[in-house]
């Protein structure tokens, strides 16, 4: 998970000046991998799925793409929100799905989605000191 979160982390620092959709999405994904990395370590889980039958008490997996609630899992006061799509049926967009639409190359708000960039960059810098 750590490397996931580095190799994302190293491209985004080395593309900073791009601001594209799937810029965000790498983003979006250093940011998930950072956040359970942490969680990782703060539960003393070492692997990403259960071996055997038994299972670990919320694994990282659970949480899916659920960025929020690692954060909450983690006691940050970080809390990215719904972004709304920017078409002819606009439809809110949870947290947790916002690499979806940047994936298939949904237009979104303009100013829902800077605000959600700029908290993903906010909660990255935070990791950079953390891990």
């Amino acid at each position: 998970m750590e490397k996931a979160y580095r190799r994302h982390k190293n491209l985004i620092d080395s593309s900073r000046k791009a601001s594209n959709q799937t810029h965000h999405m790498v983003l979006f994904y250093a940011v998930e991998c950072g956040l359970k990395v942490l969680y990782m370590r703060n539960n003393r889980i070492e692997h990403t799925r259960p071996k055997g039958s038994g299972s670990f008490p919320k694994s990282p997996v659970e949480f899916d793409h659920n960025l929020n609630k690692l954060l909450n899992s983690l006691r940050w006061t970080d809390h990215l929100p719904q972004v709304v799509t920017n078409d002819h049926n606009p439809k809110q967009i949870s947290p947790g799905d916002v690499h979806q639409a940047w994936r298939y190359g949904r237009e979104l708000d303009h100013d829902k989605e800077k605000k959600f960039i700029k908290i993903l960059n906010q909660i990255l810098k935070k990791l950079n000191s953390r891990i």
